[in-house]
């Protein structure tokens, strides 16, 4: 099966709740991608600054889950079939990266986490995580 990356905007306790039950449960898990809409309205891109752009846009409505003021934005990003991944109803123009992905994500699908370094801040780049270092990052994510 073709798979795409997708980015998926949580807080504190969405991320404590995947490390804990080892999948992002949900029926429709709301998440950013590069779809066909997305890349035509970034042409002369390539596919690495389409990604960046959808992991900017994640954290971003990341920004809107956290659950105090000084939370960092935190962001996953993931590896899942293609055939999870469908638009949401209705039209989105200030976000055609935004998705649903159809049933849980699983953590083995789970390739990183992206965190601000400052909390509360909007930083222009997040720090990295390997999934291998979902535990630290949560810890770090708590501040």
């Amino acid at each position: 099966m073709p798979q795409t990356r997708i980015y998926v905007p949580l807080n504190l306790t969405t991320m404590a709740d995947l490390i804990h039950h080892r999948e992002l449960r949900g029926r429709q898990v709301p998440a950013h991608a590069v779809t066909g809409a997305f890349e035509r309205s970034l042409p002369g891109t390539d596919e690495e600054e389409r990604e960046y752009v959808a992991l900017c846009n994640a954290a971003r409505q990341a920004s809107g889950l956290r659950i105090a003021a000084h939370d960092r934005r935190i962001v996953a990003a993931a590896d899942v079939d293609i055939s999870a991944v469908g638009e949401p109803h209705g039209p989105h123009p200030e976000a055609l990266s935004l998705v649903e992905v159809t049933g849980p994500v699983p953590m083995r699908h789970i390739v990183s986490f992206h965190i601000d370094e400052v909390g509360g801040a909007e930083a222009i780049e997040m720090l990295w995580y390997d999934v291998t270092e979902a535990q630290d990052a949560l810890t770090y994510a708590k501040g």
